[in-house]
């Protein structure tokens, strides 16, 4: 079984390949805005680094969101074009599952997991897991939009172990949650993108992704969409080009 394993649903640009059960390459670029020029030649990369070619793929997985607008349309083309032109499967994995799944190694049995992702203003993109006795996740919350003064709230009295924060909304939400559980008696920590105890971000959705494809949990090509939760709103400019240009002259 040979897979491709994309996330972009963040400024970390993420690939990874896995073949045989195991992760055989990966490579992760965290710089903003990045997408559209790195991720083609880094999937070219990863699969020589692996010494896979395209049309040996099993299935191409993909992150699908929530997440940035640009980043998760980005990748969801990139993998509906490679596996409708090498004939691969398409599988789509929830990106907070994907991020829950990297906390895994550090928690211990009920211990709570939320992901997050930056929704800009004052929001972001969360969902809440505890771990179970057997180290699989337990969704405590749904993935959602929340305000960060509401985080505490949201989140409620699901205190039963220390609490993890990952991805790139951890930030926003770390003073609300921290304040929440510190009072209950647990600690909380921030896996930052680029923590060094916890994998890449692809390395997530590849594992996911293999465990789905034995399901049969396969998505339509054509019809596939990523799950962005809110309505993409282009920023306004407060000056036109051509006003700028005159600024500047």
């Amino acid at each position: 079984m040979n897979i491709l394993a994309l996330e972009t649903a963040t400024d970390a640009c993420s690939v990874a390949v896995w073949r045989s059960g195991q992760i055989v390459a990966q490579l992760t670029l965290r710089r903003a805005r990045a997408h559209d020029a790195q991720l083609v030649p880094m999937i070219g990369d990863a699969l020589r680094y692996a010494g896979i070619a395209a049309p040996d793929l099993t299935a191409v997985v993909v992150s699908s969101g929530p997440g940035s607008y640009t980043g998760l349309r980005i990748g969801t083309a990139t993998a509906k074009g490679l596996a409708e032109a090498t004939g691969a499967q398409l599988v789509a994995v929830p990106g907070p599952e994907a991020w829950a799944h990297l906390a895994l190694p550090l928690a211990a049995s009920d211990d709570c997991i939320v992901a997050a992702f930056d929704a800009r203003r004052n929001e972001a993109y969360a969902a809440a897991f505890r771990v179970t006795p057997g180290g699989t996740l337990e969704t405590l919350r749904e993935t959602s939009v929340i305000r960060v003064e509401e985080a505490a709230e949201w989140l409620g009295n699901t205190a039963k172990g220390r609490l993890y924060i990952a991805g790139d909304g951890q930030a926003k939400l770390y003073a609300q949650l921290a304040q929440q559980y510190g009072s209950n008696g647990y600690a909380t920590e921030m896996l930052a993108p680029d923590d060094e105890r916890i994998a890449p971000p692809a390395v997530a959705v590849a594992h996911l992704g293999a465990a789905k494809l034995e399901r049969g949990e396969v998505e339509d090509i054509a019809s596939f969409e990523p799950h962005y939760l809110k309505e993409f709103a282009a920023a306004i400019p407060q000056k036109t080009a051509f006003q700028k240009l005159a600024i500047r002259l």
